[in-house]
């Protein structure tokens, strides 16, 4: 019998909160809008603009949205920060240095 979601001894070490690490990649990507831009610009700006783009029509973002998304509020200079971000603490198993 699976034991899916089931807790034990060595879940702490199992198992991530998708919930708490999407808190914190949250604050890191506004850490890292807010210093690029020298705090002309947040997270804040990132979703109102994905709102204004997407959720009024409620259009899906495609899987490069998101990029496209931030290279428009912030240039293509971020890019490089940004997909570094990605790929160490969204797609990469780093964790979130807090």
């Amino acid at each position: 019998m699976e034991k899916y979601y089931q807790v034990d001894e060595n879940t702490p070490n199992a198992v991530v909160s998708y919930y708490g690490k999407g808190a914190l990649l949250a604050l890191g990507l506004d850490l890292q809008i807010r210093g690029f831009s020298k705090h002309k610009k947040s997270l804040d700006d990132l979703m109102r603009l994905i709102w204004k783009k997407h959720g009024i029509t409620l259009d899906g973002i495609s899987e490069n949205g998101l990029d496209d998304l931030i290279n428009t509020l912030l240039g293509n200079s971020f890019m490089k920060i940004w997909s570094e971000f990605k790929s160490r603490y969204i797609f990469g198993v780093e964790d979130i240095p807090i």
